[in-house]
């Protein structure tokens, strides 16, 4: 079974997603790491985030975000899980992380780049509290699927499989793993090598539904997960 991996810019402005876990470059050249780019570490490397520190294994493939920052939060679990206090967050810049070449190394998007970074399970965001208590599916940069019983997925999730492939055909996107997912209706195939026993559609509905929580408009950006009916979302943030 020959699975393409195409690659693809990303239409829905991931940089709207970023998140409170990155780490700043202190001296990072623009021209070797560009902001919004991808790069693979070459060996363990420790990342300092606020009160805590990770270990990124070598081999690890991570997010740079647009004002050039490691984005840790987009890792997967394995990753997430190595968090130990470090103590007073707030030191100096210099003691943040240094992007060199012979930590890191540059790398292509994927054509999983494209989904938002966390999506949750729903027709359109409704309060901050029904977002909070929502499953959340989310695809991370190392190459794993993960799902989570709700939107914390800075925990342990419900399940998490390792990509094998990814092809794309107009707004759907296939993705292939060797074992099941947990609750994403993927469905089961028949694979030679073993690799991709089972496909998971994440179908982009391109279309955006407007609520309003508080005073503040969101916009959810609606997907559909497995199946048509299954309904997922991420959100932009408005203030009118």
């Amino acid at each position: 079974m020959k699975i393409v991996n195409k690659l693809i810019a990303s239409s829905l402005g991931m940089a709207a997603l970023a998140s409170l876990f990155l780490v700043a470059p202190t001296n990072a050249s623009a021209t070797t790491f560009k902001p919004e780019s991808y790069v693979i570490t070459r060996s363990v490397v420790k990342a300092k985030v606020g009160h805590d520190r990770y270990t990124i294994p070598k081999g690890t493939r991570v997010h740079i975000t647009s004002d050039g920052s490691l984005d840790v939060s987009r890792l997967s679990y394995n990753v997430i899980k190595t968090h130990k206090e470090s103590g007073d967050p707030f030191k100096p810049e210099n003691d943040a992380m240094h992007l060199s070449g012979s930590q890191f190394v540059k790398t292509q998007r994927k054509l999983t780049d494209s989904i938002p970074f966390t999506l949750s399970q729903g027709y359109r965001y409704t309060t901050g509290a029904a977002a909070l208590n929502a499953k959340a599916f989310q695809i991370t940069t190392d190459g794993y699927v993960e799902t989570f019983k709700h939107e914390a997925t800075n925990v342990k999730p419900q399940s998490m499989v390792k990509i094998t492939a990814s092809r794309a055909s107009g707004n759907t996107m296939y993705i292939y793993t060797k074992s099941k997912m947990v609750g994403l209706h993927a469905k089961h195939i028949a694979s030679k090598t073993g690799k991709y026993n089972y496909r998971l559609a994440v179908i982009n509905n391109k279309k955006v539904i407007k609520s309003t929580d508080l005073g503040t408009v969101m916009r959810s950006h609606s997907f559909s997960i497995g199946i048509k009916s299954n309904y997922y979302y991420y959100t932009n943030t408005w203030y009118d």
